[in-house]
């Protein structure tokens, strides 16, 4: 008896070692990006939709931003929560920051009991503002956008991503062949004047 207490003591921990330190989020069957929502919104990339409120949930927002928006960012759970930034309109209509936005950021909508996650780059001059839509976060039975019941606004506090430096095109190889030969032949003959 007090052997197979211990095992089931042992399972019962190990069990719990391996169990995550929160659920992931639940994917609610509506893309992101339904009805072309990045595009009017300028968004580069998005997550979603999923189920329940964002505020609720947020480990797992957080790290499923830094899953979903690594190739833009680079690897990293640098994602903070910054607050609710003031929006007009219900379906669509336009978020308002208290001062510009500079490099990345993600915008989370909820709307009705889904939410999407939408990343922008305000680059180094920053963005004020976004247009919004909700056809990528929720849509009643009868496929009608529901309004917007808050958005949260999160920043990429993380380093900056390397910046690439362009490969030359195959044309600039010819060029630089070319002018590599002309300085070869260009040296012969003027060792042999």
């Amino acid at each position: 008896m007090k052997l197979s207490l211990r095992l089931a003591g042992l399972a019962l921990v190990a069990s719990a070692a391996y169990t995550p330190a929160h659920a992931q989020l639940t994917y609610a069957g509506l893309g992101c990006n339904n009805g072309n929502a990045m595009t009017i919104m300028g968004a580069i990339a998005c997550a979603g939709a999923f189920n329940g409120n964002n505020m609720n949930q947020q480990a797992d927002v957080t790290a499923q931003m830094a899953t979903s928006f690594a190739s833009y960012t680079g690897a990293g759970s640098w994602w903070s929560y910054v607050g609710d930034p003031s929006y007009s309109g219900g379906t669509n209509g336009h978020i308002t920051f208290t001062s510009p936005i500079t490099g990345y950021f993600s915008m989370v909508l909820k709307s009705s009991n889904q939410f999407s996650i939408y990343l922008f780059d305000g680059g180094s001059t920053g963005l004020g503002g976004i247009n919004f839509t909700d056809i990528g976060t929720s849509l009643n039975a009868h496929g009608i956008i529901q309004d917007l019941s808050h958005a949260s606004l999160y920043a990429w506090n993380g380093p900056t991503p390397p910046v690439v430096t362009a490969t030359p095109e195959p044309a600039s190889f010819v060029l630089m062949g070319s002018g590599l030969l002309g300085l070869v032949a260009f040296r012969r003959r003027r060792r042999n004047t």
